[in-house]
């Protein structure tokens, strides 16, 4: 049998960060214009380490993934966006067994649990933009505990989530200064699961995240902006109906971040991010390269 700690903070890592929408482009000239919105942020990310209960670095964990989230939708006007997020990706871990036993799982790469997500970001000054963010992540995915097979890890369960969030962000055309900020909390609903006859319930549990991007734009046109990337993200103690393990976690990361204004609705990212530090999460290194356009429709 798994250890249900060590399966649950992996499925858990993997849906919070392939699903996330922390991520864009220069905000205030993508959504210049009403069009479909495109976006992805492509990444890989690895960790040979993981933080434990108290904070402390302990190595011999082997834990990989990849993630391709695909967001699909449409610019209303200047403000307002609403898309569809399809996160893909596949994930392989180190499991242990009760009995100490040590082995790689991997998951198939498929679909994990997707998001609806709607903004409205007005400007609120010379280059600021300010607007809530509320998001729903819907209970499936492409395989779950229930359906992955022997052997296999999950991409995606049966939690239904609601995210609330606030997007900032300070563009000032006549300065070089950048700054992207994002904040909220999250909710997961209780979750029940079939797993090889025996019902599992998933109580319910908070999420809650801040980032913030300082940096400076660049370029004959300022078509280019460096930023440092600094992010912390954690969720309370949501057990396992009969189970004394806790999944609570914290982490904190840093990187550097590489934006490219090829026109004012085209833009790609390259972004490098490690985890500094943490609890009951793995020390990450992430490479992600990322696109997000805009297509008018006027």
């Amino acid at each position: 049998m798994r250890s249900a700690l060590v399966v649950a903070f992996i499925l858990t890592v993997f849906v919070l960060v392939s699903a996330d929408v922390y991520t864009e482009c220069d905000y205030g000239r993508l959504n210049s214009t009403k069009g479909v919105y495109l976006g992805t942020l492509a990444g890989y990310n690895t960790a040979s380490s993981f933080f434990d209960n108290n904070g402390d670095s302990q190595s011999g964990f082997d834990n990989t993934y990849t993630q391709i989230p695909i967001r699909a939708g449409f610019a209303f006007n200047p403000y307002w966006t609403a898309y569809f997020l399809l996160p893909l990706g596949q994930i392989s871990a180190d499991v242990v067994a009760d009995d100490g036993t040590v082995t790689n799982e991997s998951s198939e790469f498929g679909l994990s649990n997707p998001w609806l997500v709607g903004k409205w970001v007005r400007p609120s000054g010379s280059g600021f933009f300010l607007g809530p963010r509320l998001g729903f992540r819907f209970p499936f995915a492409s395989s779950t505990d229930e359906n992955a097979g022997s052997g296999k890890l999950a991409v995606g369960d049966k939690n239904f989530a609601i995210d609330l969030g606030v997007v900032g962000r300070s563009h000032p055309e006549s300065r070089s200064f950048r700054m992207d900020t994002s904040a909220g909390i999250r909710y997961y609903m209780e979750a029940s699961y079939d797993i090889a006859g025996v019902t599992v319930k998933k109580q319910p549990g908070l999420f809650y995240y801040i980032m913030a991007e300082p940096g400076f734009a660049w370029g004959r046109a300022k078509d280019l902006a460096t930023y440092v990337v600094l992010r912390y993200e954690g969720a309370g103690d949501s057990k396992t109906d009969g189970s004394s393990n806790s999944n609570a976690f914290f982490h904190f990361d840093a990187g550097l971040k590489q934006d490219w204004m090829m026109d004012d609705n085209n833009c790609l990212e390259l972004r490098g991010v490690y985890t500094v530090m943490g609890k009951n999460y793995p020390q990450y290194i992430q490479i992600a390269l990322g696109y997000n356009g805009i297509i008018p429709t006027r």
